[in-house]
């Protein structure tokens, strides 16, 4: 029997086995309590490789020490993850919203790792509606890309606007009315003064 405070030699051999034993493929490393997956480059049983994750899906591979750890390493590890996001981005591998514009909606940038409203070339609006300067617009009604973009409306005397992408009179600035309908000279007659259209 052995002294008190002593191991039993059964444990010492097996522990000894455990952390010195080589191993050439993951069956020799089934009993390791270290790990279930062989290192071969190193002949050690891990727990396990970055280059072949096998870690639960909300745990990556720590690279430098072989060991599963917190952190996603693509989207499966980020379904459900109390709303931070559900896109894994693989450099902080932290659960983001975004990681690219494609991950954002139509007429959304991902700014920050966060879908934003805005629109580039590569990435574009909602049907109905063009990118223009960076933001989606509809071009049928908005005075300032009216048709298309940087079609900015303007009307003498008035308000502009765009109705079905053309330019016309929009609200007369007081005491002036558009007289003969004609958006090109807006409102062209001065109420207050002239003798053919006196206040009316």
């Amino acid at each position: 029997r052995p002294p008190p405070g002593a191991t039993s030699p059964g444990a010492d051999v097996a522990d000894a086995t455990d952390v010195n034993a080589r191993c050439g493929r993951d069956e020799d490393c089934a009993s390791s309590s270290v790990g279930g997956v062989c290192d071969v480059t190193t002949g050690r049983c891990v727990q396990c490789l970055a280059a072949r994750d096998t870690c639960p899906a909300a745990q990556r591979c720590d690279e430098a020490t072989n060991v599963c750890v917190a952190g996603c390493r693509n989207d499966e590890g980020c379904a459900g993850d109390g709303g931070a996001g559900g896109r894994c981005n693989t450099a902080t591998h932290a659960c983001v919203e975004c990681v690219t514009n494609d991950h954002c909606g139509p007429g959304r940038l991902c700014v920050g790792s966060t879908c934003v409203t805005g629109c580039d070339p590569s990435h574009g609006c909602p049907s109905g509606q063009s990118c223009c300067g960076g933001a989606c617009v509809e071009t049928a009604s908005n005075a300032a890309h009216c048709g298309r973009c940087d079609n900015l409306c303007t009307a003498a005397n008035a308000t502009a606007a765009c109705t079905n992408g053309t330019c016309g009179v929009g609200t007369c600035n007081a005491p002036f009315a558009d007289c003969n309908a004609m958006a090109a000279d807006g409102c062209e007659v001065d109420m207050s003064s002239a003798v053919a259209h006196c206040g009316a």
